[in-house]
């Protein structure tokens, strides 16, 4: 049930762009007889990583595979984060040599 979805920092909105394309985005919700996912708690995972990868430009590379979702909230099982040197954020600041 792999799929991608990608958005640039920070997320507006509920974050339903990034989950419904995904191959397993139909089947979050539930079905009769099967429970669905806490899309609630996976629409704020996703706000919460934006939010902190717009907070922190160190972070050059996140993974997050797998993340859980169930009724009672969502998990990574698992990251990866890559981090560079942040840069200085004034652009027109000149490094002395």
């Amino acid at each position: 049930m792999a799929g991608r979805a990608a958005r640039l920092a920070p997320l507006t909105g509920t974050g339903d762009d990034l989950i419904r394309p995904v191959h397993a985005g139909p089947l979050l919700p539930g079905r009769p007889g099967a429970p669905g996912a806490g899309l609630a708690a996976l629409t704020d995972m996703l706000l919460r990583v934006s939010r902190m990868a717009d907070d922190l430009p160190q972070i050059t590379e996140l993974d997050l595979r797998p993340v859980i979702a169930r009724r009672d909230g969502a998990l990574a099982a698992d990251a990866r984060i890559r981090l560079q040197p942040a840069q200085p954020a004034d652009a027109y600041l000149r490094q002395l040599w």
